[in-house]
């Protein structure tokens, strides 16, 4: 589309004046009208008739959702209005980032590319806690706290077994654990020796489930998938435990392929890869 201007000496001031009078006397601006102005500075200026008018030319900036229902919805209303624009999805699954260009290019016209939709995906609060200690070791009483956080989540062993797990880790948190033991029913026993003094001398042990299983979610509007888990330990006079979440890349590539075929299924064509730039 091409903008007519109109080349006129006058000072910018007085062009500016102008545009506010049109408005005022109810006489309508082309927002496409560029005016070229002289300035106080002895310099031409270009006066844009589009901040004076009641409409923008078009419409551009980012809209931010948060989720797919919200996100298509919002698509389905810019195809259905008066916006005569292609509308392309990009899914960037290395970034995890969707964003819908508005007004993209078509076959021999070029556009701007500055009017957008993102999805901006939200993580969960368990996914955040979970992930966030994968592979770090913490005292017993620090990793107990943590399961007691987190017993919805757990599916095998249940959340009822591993609050008992807890609840062992705390009571023994005072002795001094000597060595570790892998079972053939699955599980890790610790032997120490009680440091308290009622107790002090007596050997003690705790079993610990050697692997785990959660249900969890990257981001909200998902439902839950199974995320392994595998215990990791180091016993050096006290008893530091933690875990590892395994095959994480591929609860997230299946995670956003989840969305990018609700996209798709709302009707919306999912082109992977990354939106191209808006021009200036």
């Amino acid at each position: 589309m091409t903008y007519p201007h109109t080349l006129d000496a006058r000072t910018e001031a007085d062009a500016v004046a102008g545009l506010a009078r049109q408005v005022a006397h109810g006489d309508e601006i082309d927002p496409g009208e560029v005016r070229v102005a002289f300035g106080s500075d002895n310099q031409f200026h270009l006066v844009d008739a589009e901040k004076h008018g009641t409409v923008p030319r078009r419409s551009r900036g980012t809209v931010v959702l948060h989720d797919v229902a919200s996100f298509t919805r919002y698509l389905d209303e810019m195809a259905g209005s008066d916006i005569d624009d292609v509308i392309r999805v990009y899914a960037d699954s290395q970034t995890q980032k969707i964003v819908a260009v508005i007004g993209d290019d078509t076959a021999g016209t070029p556009s701007w590319r500055d009017y957008r939709a993102e999805l901006r995906l939200r993580e969960t609060e368990p996914w955040k806690r979970w992930t966030s200690n994968s592979g770090k070791l913490m005292p017993q009483v620090a990793f107990a706290e943590h399961i007691k956080d987190s017993l919805a989540d757990l599916i095998e062993p249940s959340g009822a077994a591993m609050y008992d797990v807890a609840e062992s880790l705390e009571v023994s948190k005072s002795g001094e654990f000597k060595s570790a033991q892998r079972l053939h029913s699955g599980e890790i026993t610790f032997t120490y020796a009680e440091t308290h003094q009622a107790r002090a001398g007596h050997a003690g042990e705790l079993e610990v489930p050697r692997n785990f299983t959660l249900s969890l979610v990257p981001w909200h509007g998902l439902d839950p998938s199974p995320v392994f888990a595998e215990l990791r330990y180091r016993i050096d006079g006290g008893l530091l435990i933690g875990y590892k979440l395994l095959e994480l890349d591929r609860v997230i590539e299946t995670a956003f392929a989840m969305i990018t075929d609700q996209i798709t299924c709302e009707g919306h064509n999912v082109y992977a890869g990354v939106a191209p730039a808006a021009l200036a």
